[in-house]
């Protein structure tokens, strides 16, 4: 679902046998950030509303379950849609957004698996975590010049050391290509990559009790560049204790 909403969603489920099942979805975000970059300009749009009214969001996801692991493949499309607010609700502009992810756990033994997790986006990152938006407008905002794409790669390995003990640890690189127009500025100041390393330990003292540590850095480069700063980069360094109970 959105990371910022929940999505009203009809799905159908249907095991195909042999440990694979498919699943196909309508969706329709009740709520999602800002869809657009207006005028070029990171920030709030002005003078645009997304609409959601003319079509659903179509989900289908094909997963493999079996001994030696479990994969997912799922593939996403949408219309993007934006009215210009101070008109009413006249429509502005009209595009098609997609996406496509694509996830494996491989055991390697009994105790270790490889994690692998990959997608690619064009106009449709509302289930991404860069969160730069779908679209680019134009100046006046009533023409969508570009989709935002996005595509990310993940690779990892866990570890069940004993029973009650697991362990896993991640690298990720993600970019967003924020299109080629250069009204009014480029749009490729608006770019982002973000670089990724999380290690956790989970342990589970007793039935229905689970303790666990997480540890992450993360890089962040945006595109930014005029005369006065070259580009902004940063990065962060984390540490989550989580505690479920189950009853």
């Amino acid at each position: 679902g959105d990371p910022y909403g929940r999505s009203v969603q009809v799905r159908y489920t249907m095991p195909l046998g042999n440990g694979m099942t498919l699943a196909v979805a309508l969706e329709d975000p009740a709520y999602q950030q800002a869809g657009e970059f207006f005028n070029n300009l990171i920030g709030t749009p002005i003078g645009l509303a997304q609409e959601r009214d003319e079509m659903p969001a179509i989900v289908a996801a094909l997963s493999f379950d079996g001994s030696w692991g479990s994969a997912q493949v799922a593939a996403g499309v949408r219309q993007n849609v934006y009215a210009q607010t101070p008109l009413g609700t006249a429509i502005a502009d009209r595009d098609i957004g997609w996406r496509i992810d694509a996830g494996a756990n491989i055991n390697l033994t009994s105790t270790i698996a490889l994690l692998a997790r990959a997608y690619y986006s064009d106009g449709f990152n509302g289930h991404s975590s860069l969160a730069t938006g779908d679209v680019i407008t134009d100046i006046t905002g009533t023409l969508i010049l570009d989709n935002v794409e996005e595509w990310m790669v993940m690779g990892g390995l866990s570890f069940a050391f004993r029973p009650d003990m697991t362990a896993s640890i991640s690298a990720a690189y993600a970019e967003a290509e924020p299109g080629s127009s250069p009204i009014p500025i480029p749009t490729a100041w608006l770019a982002v990559d973000v670089f990724q390393v999380v290690g956790n330990v989970f342990w589970t003292p007793v039935n229905n009790l689970e303790l666990g540590v997480e540890v992450a850095y993360t890089d962040v480069n945006y595109g930014i560049v005029n005369a006065f700063a070259p580009g902004i980069d940063f990065d962060a360094f984390s540490v989550a204790f989580q505690a479920t109970r189950s009853f």
